[in-house]
């Protein structure tokens, strides 16, 4: 997520996302493009993180993993189209740390993971 989070405001300066979603609603074409570009890499990145989280142990068996990246992604997306953009935003790392906290089995572990570059990480059949 902190991806998404990074990428709708860099690569989307403010006040952009909201009108860009609105024209994209009412033309197909644009639309698909938007999904193309914008939603389905990261949301397909965040989707095989959480499978690979959930296959080490790290998070729960019985998490879904579509259903916990669409979480995380309406709070970034909620972010990005409706917060005021004269205030600092909040942190995307508060909301990601409070939704895996319910869905982790070791959230200390988890983010001990998500801090070590991936080729130090042990491979998902060593967890114990």
């Amino acid at each position: 997520m902190r991806l998404l989070d990074e990428a709708l405001h860099e690569r989307l300066p403010r006040g952009v996302l909201a009108p860009l979603v609105a024209d994209c609603a009412r033309v197909p074409e644009l639309h698909q493009r938007l999904m193309e570009v914008l939603v389905q890499p990261s949301r397909q990145a965040a989707t095989a993180a959480v499978e690979q989280a959930v296959s080490r142990g790290d998070l729960r068996p019985d998490v879904d993993p579509h259903v916990l990246v669409d979480l995380l992604a309406a709070s970034v997306y909620q972010r990005a189209l409706l917060c005021d953009t004269t205030t600092a935003r909040p942190s995307a790392a508060d909301t990601v740390d409070l939704l895996l906290r319910g869905a982790a089995v070791d959230f200390d572990r988890l983010v001990q993971i998500s801090q070590t570059p991936a080729h130090l990480r042990q491979h998902p059949a060593s967890h114990t």
